[in-house]
């Protein structure tokens, strides 16, 4: 692949993130979560959503797909430094925050093209 084609696919990429994140926002608002952050940065690091239920703060990293069929489950994609990320950018989180629950870390798989587009929350995943 080129490199005029990979930036060509990088915006259709953040589009369809973009538009998985919208969808798990509003999946999660139903289920109850009060969304406190969205695409929260700490220096290079970035949690795509930070929520609180029940009591319990939920770092969660969100993979849209278009289908399972040609790329697996979405949350096989997040990368052991990938996860590193998100516990780094949870416990500069929790520094300014000065949160003194418990937390959680999460997955949230979105496969497109199934009707109904497919929702699964993987609870407590990381350390």
């Amino acid at each position: 692949m080129s490199y005029s084609q990979k930036h060509k696919s990088r915006p259709n990429n953040q589009k369809t993130g973009a538009f998985g994140e919208d969808l798990a926002i509003n999946w999660l608002i139903e289920c109850q979560y009060e969304i406190r952050e969205r695409n929260w940065r700490f220096g290079r690091y970035e949690i795509d959503i930070i929520a609180i239920k029940d009591g319990l703060m939920h770092f969660i990293e969100v993979k849209t797909l278009h289908s399972e069929a040609f790329f697996g489950n979405a949350t096989e994609k997040i990368s052991k430094s990938k996860i590193k990320h998100i516990v780094r950018a949870a416990s500069g989180y929790l520094g300014r925050t000065k949160w003194n629950g418990d937390i959680q870390f999460d997955a949230l798989s979105i496969v497109l093209n199934t009707h109904p587009t497919v929702i699964e929350l993987i609870e407590d995943i990381w350390p």
